[in-house]
């Protein structure tokens, strides 16, 4: 249950990372959701941390360099990941 709760909270934070990206596209100057970014940024940075720890890379660029773990583990279509 923990896995799950951490890959949404991931999808969450990056989907509003996205969200403030596209905003400050337009609005350069806006501190307040600048920080904002920085801040969910962090927080995402952590939680994706707290994940490979747990259970592995969630992208080739975060895998093992002494092992290709990269297949390890269920895939998301085998029915773990729901």
């Amino acid at each position: 249950m923990q896995k799950n709760n951490l890959l949404k909270q991931i999808m969450a934070f990056e989907f509003c990372l996205v969200d403030l990206t596209q905003y400050l596209d337009t609005h350069r100057d806006d501190k307040h959701m600048i920080s904002l970014f920085n801040e969910y940024k962090g927080v995402l940075d952590e939680l994706k941390s707290k994940y490979e720890d747990l259970y592995g890379p969630l992208t080739p660029k975060t895998t093992n360099n002494d092992y290709w773990n990269w297949t390890d583990g269920p895939w998301p279509w085998e029915g773990e990941c729901r």
